[in-house]
């Protein structure tokens, strides 16, 4: 992997990332990920890019 496509990868890491806390910080850790993922969309919370964004990164089952 070139140093372009790894910073690439590691600022697409980080947002997913951010993502992810913000959802599991509105939700709460108490209930499962992929309880608060589909809780996210029913909400309307993200946007199709960031769905597909955190799923690659934080797999929903």
């Amino acid at each position: 992997m070139d140093e372009v496509a790894y910073a690439r990868h590691i600022r697409r890491a980080k947002e997913a990332d951010f993502i992810y806390n913000t959802i599991r910080a509105i939700y709460g850790i108490e209930i499962p990920w992929q309880q608060a993922y589909f809780m996210a969309i029913k909400d309307k919370l993200l946007y199709p890019e960031e769905k597909e964004l955190v799923k690659e990164f934080h797999p929903v089952k």
